[in-house]
């Protein structure tokens, strides 16, 4: 959204710490997250539903992060590889995001997000919401934003979405190269960098006029 134009620089920075403090306050003490590679999304469904965990994000090639209460994600991936998952394992992440353990930092976020005043999109930049891959229209991406604490990322959609649309450069602003190094390895004519390539603002701005 800071991205797009709605919010200034300033106030997306703010959202985004408010947006942190509510889902450290709404996540259990033994919280985490754990990914299973090489499912179906029907079985890993099936996995954490036994588990009491949930699917946080949907990534392409099978690859799914799940959260829930520490123990039962062990639980969990240790399943997944009893039932042929590649890979399976807790990550080092204390909070469960995108799960519906944190359904109490949704309020507290929308809360904030309704507070400011959203400005009209950038023209030509089109916002594409990470849950469902919807196209976001201004602040009618307002709740779906919100929501995101607490329900499934769909990564895979969004980049599919993406390319479907014509995009074919990406830039992520990080921290890190995940999203960047998954757009590259599904769709690898999409030329996909991310802010940590570069040294200066200056490069990234000559990189995106390209």
């Amino acid at each position: 959204m800071g991205v797009a134009g709605i919010w200034s620089s300033e106030h997306t920075l703010r959202l985004t710490a408010v947006r942190a403090e509510a889902m450290d306050a709404a996540s259990g003490a033994d919280d985490g997250l754990g990914f299973v590679r090489g499912l179906a999304r029907e079985h890993v469904q099936a996995l954490v539903t036994r588990f009491d965990c949930a699917i946080a994000i949907i990534n392409p090639d099978l690859m799914f992060v799940i959260g829930g209460e520490h123990r039962q994600v062990e639980r969990c991936c240790a399943a997944a590889l009893g039932e042929g998952a590649v890979a399976a394992r807790p990550i080092a992440v204390h909070v469960a995001s995108h799960t519906p353990r944190l359904a109490a930092a949704v309020a507290v976020f929308r809360k904030q997000l309704d507070g400011g005043e959203p400005a009209r999109p950038t023209r030509g930049r089109t916002l594409i919401g990470a849950a469902d891959a919807s196209i976001v229209r201004g602040a009618s991406g307002v709740a779906g934003l919100a929501e995101q604490v607490a329900t499934t990322i769909d990564w895979a959609a969004v980049l599919e979405a993406l390319v479907e649309r014509g995009v074919d450069q990406v830039l992520e602003l990080g921290p890190g190269t995940a999203l960047a190094d998954m757009m590259r390895a599904r769709y690898p004519t999409v030329e996909a960098r991310c802010v940590d390539n570069f040294r200066s603002q200056a490069g990234i701005t000559d990189w995106l006029a390209r």
